[in-house]
């Protein structure tokens, strides 16, 4: 299995959707951020990736998105 190969399976309606967390189309800062997102739904660890994620977008210079990355971390902070 390639790395490219993994991926996580949802369902949306009646089709069975398989999003990749490696994409060799897209940047390593697109792959990273993909990574750090799927990662926000781990339980006890959602408020590090979001804060990784954040800091990423930063220094993209992405103020609106790292915003919201930033506000995603303030649930998973409560509940700690």
């Amino acid at each position: 299995m390639a790395l490219y190969d993994l991926g996580v399976i949802s369902r949306q309606g009646n089709s069975i959707i398989k999003t990749f967390v490696y994409d060799s189309k897209a940047s390593v800062a697109d792959n990273v951020h993909k990574a750090l997102d799927i990662a926000g739904f781990i339980p006890g660890i959602e408020s590090f990736s979001e804060g990784a994620n954040s800091l990423l977008y930063a220094f993209q210079g992405e103020k609106g998105e790292a915003a919201l990355a930033t506000l995603s971390e303030i649930p998973g902070m409560l509940l700690m």
